[in-house]
């Protein structure tokens, strides 16, 4: 069965613009992805809102997308003194 997952995100007014092109470099990634059907985005700078509507194999792959991007995303802002005593915690 598939998954359908909505996502609305209202930035900041001054973070719209770096918000929406994130959303669109996301996009590319996120239709590439095993199991997803597709994948629509709306904005609207008037009210600083994004909203993406993607269709799923099923639940399991959207998780997988989900788990891959917020692990990938948390790794983007971590800081380099973070990396460095996550790694020397990891050794």
């Amino acid at each position: 069965m598939t998954t359908t997952v909505h996502v609305t995100v209202k930035t900041k007014a001054d973070s719209f613009d770096a918000m929406h092109n994130y959303a669109k470099e996301d996009l590319v990634f996120t239709r590439e992805f095993d199991g997803c059907h597709s994948i629509q985005c709306s904005s609207d700078k008037a009210t600083n809102t994004i909203k993406m509507v993607s269709v799923w194999d099923s639940k399991e792959a959207y998780m997988t997308y989900f788990e891959t991007v917020s692990y990938t995303h948390l790794r983007a802002h971590e800081t380099l003194r973070y990396r460095v005593c996550r790694r020397l915690h990891e050794k």
